[in-house]
């Protein structure tokens, strides 16, 4: 199931899926949110017994579980992959190191909340460097001169649900695009992700710019498995998205980090989806960054062979029997 705002540019994985399934002697075929929506609201739904969920839409997913359907991936995985603030939270819960985290909400009187979300230790980092980023009244002269022997120097303003690497931009230059601070946040326009937009009272999540090279790793994850892993690095900036034109290569996966991948399945049950880390240090510390379940491998393709879609097709198949 797909928005149909996204079905053109991914018709060859529908088509994919739809070829493998019949190789498996399941029938899949295409079904948009908008149609769904509309036999649903008409009485005339004819309900399937799976729908791979490929759309970032919460609700949606949740009215189908309560019709019965099982869904690639539940409602569950698609709640917290699908806000950074929630991922972060999930992940904090289980002691998994991650990016230290502002998340913004925004009240039903139109008020926005900040939360720290923070391993131990890093909550007093966190909060110096916004309370230093205020009192300069956001002044990116004040983020060039700053001397420090932490690895946070810069930060970056991402959308909540935002996806893949688009609505993410230096704080500084988010300030000054709509002229506004902490004590007078505004929603900047969503072009992306509206459903879960709207869905989500997390609006923004603000993070120290994590120098480790511009390295980061994507662990793809299928059946609670992994099945595959790159290591990405930007061309240029901090953005190292393979769409954005980062670079990639096949990756192996140590003892500890596999580790730290299985502490995150177990307490998830991920059908489908990417778990994405900074890479940082000599040892490759992993510092966790997030989850995509409506996530593409067109990265996984480019540096292996590995039949993702095959394998996400057997694993419906036995799941669901």
């Amino acid at each position: 199931m797909y928005h149909e705002k996204d079905v053109e540019k991914n018709i060859w994985l529908i088509n994919k899926f739809i070829e493998t399934g019949g190789l498996y002697n399941i029938q899949m075929k295409l079904v948009t949110v908008e149609y769904f929506l509309y036999m649903y609201n008409e009485n005339r739904c004819l309900l399937p017994d799976a729908v791979v969920a490929r759309m970032i839409n919460p609700a949606v997913s949740k009215l189908l579980e309560s019709l019965g359907v099982r869904l690639y991936n539940s409602y569950n995985v698609s709640k917290i992959c699908n806000n950074k603030a929630g991922c972060m939270r999930f992940v904090n819960s289980i002691g998994i190191k991650h990016i230290p985290t502002l998340a913004i909400s925004c009240t039903q009187n139109g008020g926005y909340v900040f939360e720290t979300i923070c391993s131990d230790g890093e909550e007093v980092i966190i909060k110096q460097l916004i309370e230093n980023y205020i009192d300069e009244n956001c002044n990116k002269e004040c983020i060039k001169s700053r001397q420090g022997t932490n690895i946070f120097e810069e930060y970056i303003i991402k959308s909540a649900s935002g996806h893949g690497g688009r609505e993410v931009m230096f704080l500084s230059e988010y300030f000054e695009k709509y002229e506004c601070s902490f004590d007078n946040f505004k929603s900047a326009p969503t072009s992306q992700e509206q459903a879960a937009a709207d869905y989500f009272s997390d609006k923004y999540v603000v993070q120290p710019l994590v120098k480790c090279g511009g390295r980061d790793l994507r662990v793809y994850i299928i059946g609670g498995n992994i099945i595959g892993a790159v290591i990405r690095k930007a061309n240029d900036g901090f953005k190292s998205n393979f769409s954005l034109g980062g670079t990639v290569g096949l990756y192996t996966l140590n003892i500890v980090q596999e580790s730290i991948v299985e502490k995150i399945t177990d307490a998830i049950d991920i059908d489908y989806g990417g778990l994405d880390f900074l890479v940082c240090g000599e040892n490759d510390e992993l510092i966790f960054n997030e989850i995509e379940d409506v996530v593409g491998a067109r990265m996984l393709s480019a540096c292996s062979d590995i039949d993702y879609i095959e394998c996400y097709v057997k694993h419906i198949v036995s799941s669901f029997s």
